[in-house]
């Protein structure tokens, strides 16, 4: 069985994703971490996107990144490739 972890799969469900030590117990614990691109349109979660992707990635946690649409991807370019440059994203 693999378990998943995904920041917010259901778009609108949650406008602010907080990082703490219970979200960061079940990152730890699962195989893959899935980040939703649309997440990098609300500010206050992009923090909690670089917490959840360097928990992963210190817990040998797959991370891997939706990249929405491409106007997703143009206003937040810089932003997907620091997650990548600090080395958290397993896949990109």
């Amino acid at each position: 069985m693999i378990w998943v972890v995904d920041l917010c799969w259901i778009q609108g469900m949650s406008s602010v994703i907080n990082f703490d030590e219970t979200f960061a117990r079940v990152i730890s614990t699962g195989r893959i971490l899935v980040v939703e691109g649309y997440l990098w349109e609300i500010p206050q979660t992009v923090d909690a996107i670089f917490e959840a992707c360097e928990t992963a990635h210190g817990n040998g946690v797959l991370v891997a990144l939706t990249a929405s649409d491409v106007s997703c991807v143009t206003r937040h370019r810089k932003q997907f490739w620091s997650v990548n440059a600090i080395n958290c994203m397993s896949k990109l």
